[in-house]
């Protein structure tokens, strides 16, 4: 699988920091809106915690979720931000509402 976003584009320690936060948390909602989107009833999330584990020890981050609930209107869902490493970067739980049938 390509990875989804390259750490080495910013440019310094403190921008890096910043940037970083916001990349997890973009990457999360993107893994979050693949997993319940694709071939799926159109869903949004709600509300998202991000925890951020630790900085990148590698230069690519990946995303990969797990639906933890999956009712009638509502989803639960786990997603976990890593680098090549296997470094464990973010976890976020992500509440979604399906939108229709």
């Amino acid at each position: 699988m390509p990875p989804i976003a390259d750490s080495t584009a910013m440019p310094n320690r403190h921008t890096r920091t910043a940037l970083a936060r916001s990349r997890f948390g973009t990457l999360a909602d993107f893994v979050f809106a693949i997993a319940t989107n694709y071939k799926k009833v159109p869903t949004v999330s709600t509300s998202a915690q991000i925890n951020f584990l630790g900085q990148p020890k590698g230069t690519q981050l990946f995303g990969e979720s797990v639906c933890i609930k999956d009712g009638k209107s509502t989803c639960l869902y786990e997603v976990k931000i890593t680098d090549e490493l296997g470094t464990k970067v973010a976890l976020a739980v992500i509440n979604g509402m399906k939108l229709g049938k």
